[in-house]
């Protein structure tokens, strides 16, 4: 067990198994670039959320899980961009036991391979220290204001197939609600199963909506019974997921909706490059290197302190949301049954 007394650069720099990570955590202006190994990700809204995807070129997720980096459509959080025009359609749903995002991607812009069908990241990963490993996701979507953010310790984002989909909800590592609603064992299903949705490639929505069972449960004549993929595979599945009743859902034009995309272009490191040559063999870590203070979620005691506004706000007290609050000048960084406190 890794512990640090700071804001972690790091939330899993642990050498041993699979360890440590790749990339970091501390995320800020300083790494806000197409070369970024931030692994810190977002889901606020239907402007401001990111995905997971390769840092090298022409990379299958299978491959990457383990170090996949986070590509946002927002500046602010220190990540890589999705470039301009890689978007083609998004629904985000807002229910009462999770948030979810569906959406259509050029995933060649992200580094995927073109026909790459893709795969399940998540929190936990075989190991309970996540794919990506040390991956940490905040939301600022559940208070009101875009000021504060919270961890969210069940997640689960799917890429592949030129979509992804991503759910988060609120609560403690094994909340029972939160764990069956992004309950994230059932990976070859992928989005229809994992985040029943109505969303539409062309058209990008904003919806509330009620819960959908969550996946593996199904009704037949009254009855409820449950499916479960199992280790070793499937022949098929006895149900087709229904989408969740949704309502006040809100259009937009996606040249609304991602301002701080125009212009952006894929990353500019050469497909040539191999894991090992880009990352190294000391620490695992490549490309920028944050300095200063933490942006958005956090802050160091060494930096600058951030703005009090907007997407790099500093972090608003305690609040009653069932999440992990990030509070002043500390972060509590949590990768399943990995804990960093600071």
């Amino acid at each position: 067990m890794c512990f640090s007394l700071q804001q972690p650069y790091q939330v899993d720099p642990c050498t041993d198994g699979r360890g440590p990570q790749y990339g970091y955590n501390l995320c800020n202006a300083t790494t806000q670039n197409q070369e970024s190994l931030c692994q810190t990700i977002y889901l606020n809204d239907i402007s401001d959320f990111c995905v997971w995807g390769p840092p090298l070129p022409n990379t299958n997720v299978s491959d990457a899980e383990g170090y996949e980096v986070a590509w946002c459509s927002k500046d602010g959080h220190g990540t890589r961009l999705i470039p301009e025009g890689a978007l083609t359609g998004a629904q985000i749903l807002r229910t009462p036991n999770y948030i979810q995002i569906v959406g259509f991607i050029d995933q060649t812009m992200i580094n995927m391979v073109a026909d790459d069908e893709g795969g399940e990241l998540d929190g936990r990963g075989q190991d309970n220290r996540g794919n990506p490993m040390g991956g940490l996701a905040y939301t600022n979507a559940y208070n009101g204001s875009n000021t504060t953010y919270f961890q969210i310790l069940n997640w689960q984002w799917f890429m592949g197939s030129d979509m992804f989909c991503a759910k988060i909800c609120p609560g403690a590592a094994y909340d029972p609600d939160a764990y069956a609603y992004c309950f994230n064992q059932d990976d070859e299903v992928g989005c229809n199963y994992n985040t029943p949705n109505n969303a539409q490639n062309g058209t990008f929505e904003s919806c509330d909506a009620d819960n959908a069972l969550p996946v593996g449960l199904y009704v037949v004549d009254g009855v409820t019974s449950t499916w479960t993929q199992g280790f070793t595979g499937f022949a098929s599945i006895p149900y087709t997921p229904i989408p969740p009743s949704s309502s006040n859902c809100v259009t937009y034009q996606s040249a609304a909706l991602f301002t701080d995309l125009v212009g952006v272009l894929p990353s500019s490191i050469p497909a040539s490059l191999t894991q090992s040559s880009y990352f190294g063999t000391s620490t695992g870590a490549g490309g920028s290197v944050p300095t200063g203070n933490g942006g958005s979620p956090g802050t160091t005691a060494g930096g600058s302190s951030p703005s009090t506004t907007g997407k790099s706000a500093a972090l608003a007290g305690p609040s009653s949301f069932a999440g992990i609050p990030v509070v002043g000048m500390g972060l509590l960084a949590i990768v399943a049954g990995l804990f960093v406190i600071v």
